[in-house]
Order: structure tokens, then C-alpha cells, then sequence
């Protein structure tokens, strides 16, 4: 299991080092140049064709492009993953009352797991959420989400707790919270026009989709909690809220590198196997 680094991070990618060194004197053979400069041009297509066939999944299909952790390791063929039942019950299921915890027996399962301050998560839910939400209420898949924080910013944690948050206590109000919280301050953040959302911007959202002032003022206190720990990187002191986000998200990332070597979001299981090119196979269920 992977331990959690609270301070929120704006990592930039590091440059990397040159190819090459320049020569220190130029008395060097043409002959040794030019095999050098072969061994380079060999190398450098090896590297291409290894990338390439990293990123296409059995069907020849690139893999969906995901926000990593820092994380990797080597996949354990022999790992134990969770079944589709054991995954809608960590997760927070939709069936078709659209309320947090319900299920559509028989039905496709669509699990999802995503990060608040990922932009891969927030395309697909700008691309596929509407139609899945509705391929639920109709019948046709049980829809499961996820939220997790692997990101390691405040928006990921808060975001995760909020969602887990609204799900257990006003779950016929989650999915509209869920929504809202994509559309109104997910993405004006992910796409640059509004800086990380706070305690209060999450709560006023959770006000709008009809969550009751009780439960506001209740998770207020928790996100204002949770931003003191964030911000003080005490991890010996976690709220029962953030325990669960913490937990959720370590047991994502462990899964997620025994198959992988990796862990990124977006992440989707569709009946419980993951689904590299994800698009296409929630294209062919929506068009069912």
C-alpha cells in the first residue's frame, strides 16, 4: 500500500537530460562519429516502437490517455481483485431511482474511478456522464462512481470527501450534487478559469443541489477540518471522512499497480474488467 503525501503539488515534468555530450575535443574519427550517431538513431527507434507498443491494448486500440500517481511498480499476475459486487459496494452505486446505494440486478455494471483535480476524468464526465446517468434511470447499467484522490491537491481529497459525504447522508441528493460539482467547479478549475475550490465553494454547491442546511453546515466542518490536516501534513490525526478518502484511494492505487505497474484516473471496470480504451466500450454500451 502506497503511503499519502498531503501537500498539494503543482509538479511541473522535468526536463530531460540531453542525448548526448558535446565533445570534449574534435579530433574525434569520422568513423567513430558516425557510428555513434547510428547507435543513436537505433536507440531512439527502439525507444518509439517500445512506447508504441506499450500504449495499444489487445484489440489495437490506443489506451485512453490517464493522470498518474507517482507510483509504479511491477504488475502481480497473481494479485486478487475485487468482483463487481465487492466494487459496487465500495463504490457509490446508481440504479434507476438515481440514488446513491441502489442497484440494477442483471444489469452491466459501469465502474469509474476518478480524481477531482484530473482533466481526463472531467472530458469523460463532460462527454459521457449525461448518458450514462440516463442509461441508469433506464435500466441498462448499474453506474458506479468512485472518487478518489491520488492527485495528491486539496480539490482531490475534498472533492472525494464531499461526494462520500452527500452519497451516505442525503443520497437521493448525491447525483445532482455529483454533477453540479463536475459542471460548475471542476471544470472552470481544471480548465484554468478559477483557482483551487475551497470548503465553502464545495458546501454552496452541495446547498444548490438541495442538500439540507443540517448536512451543509455538517460538511463544512469536515472539509474545514480536512484542509487544516491537508494543510498541516498530520497524518496522525485524520478525520473519520478523510480516513475513508485515504483508504478508498490506497486501495485503488495498490490495485490498480498489481495490474498494471501503475495507477491512474481516469479508471474504468466495465462488468468488473478493466477497459484500457475505455471510450469505445462505453460508446458500444450507450448505443445498445
Amino acid at each position: 500500500m502506497t503511503s499519502t503525501d498531503f501537500s498539494e503539488t503543482n509538479a511541473l515534468p522535468q526536463e530531460q537530460a540531453p542525448a548526448t555530450e558535446e565533445h570534449a575535443t574534435q579530433t574525434k574519427s569520422t568513423g567513430i562519429i558516425v557510428t555513434a550517431v547510428s547507435v543513436l538513431l537505433i536507440a531512439a527507434i527502439i525507444f518509439f516502437v517500445v512506447l508504441l507498443v506499450k500504449n495499444v491494448d489487445t484489440n489495437g486500440s490506443s489506451s485512453e490517455p490517464t493522470e498518474n500517481s507517482s507510483t509504479t511498480s511491477t504488475p502481480d499476475p497473481n494479485a486478487t481483485l475485487l468482483t463487481a459486487p465487492e466494487r459496487a459496494k465500495e463504490g457509490i452505486s446508481l440504479g434507476k431511482e438515481l440514488v446513491a446505494g441502489t442497484q440494477n440486478e442483471g444489469a452491466t455494471q459501469v465502474d469509474i474511478y476518478f480524481d477531482y483535480s484530473c482533466s481526463h476524468c472531467n472530458h469523460l464526465g463532460n462527454d459521457y456522464g449525461a448518458d450514462l446517468a440516463a442509461a441508469a434511470k433506464d435500466g441498462d447499467i448499474t453506474l458506479v462512481y468512485h472518487p478518489v484522490a491520488i492527485l495528491n491537491t486539496f480539490f482531490s481529497y475534498e472533492g472525494a470527501g464531499a461526494e462520500l459525504f452527500v452519497a451516505e447522508n442525503e443520497p437521493d441528493k448525491y447525483l445532482i450534487f455529483h454533477e453540479l460539482l463536475h459542471e460548475k467547479v471542476m471544470t472552470p478549475y481544471i480548465n484554468g478559469e478559477a483557482e483551487s475550490p475551497n470548503a465553502q465553494t464545495i458546501v454552496d454547491t452541495a446547498r444548490e443541489a438541495g442538500v439540507s442546511d443540517a448536512n451543509c453546515e455538517a460538511l463544512l466542518k469536515e472539509l474545514t477540518d480536512m484542509e487544516d490536516i491537508l494543510g498541516q501534513n498530520d497524518q496522525s490525526n485524520l478525520t473519520p471522512l478523510l480516513t475513508k478518502v485515504v483508504e478508498t484511494s490506497n486501495r485503488f492505487t495498490t490495485e490498480s499497480i498489481a495490474m498494471t505497474g501503475g495507477a491512474g484516473t481516469p479508471t474504468v471496470y466495465i462488468d468488473g474488467v478493466q477497459k484500457e480504451n475505455w471510450s469505445t466500450d462505453l460508446a458500444n454500451i450507450l448505443s445498445k
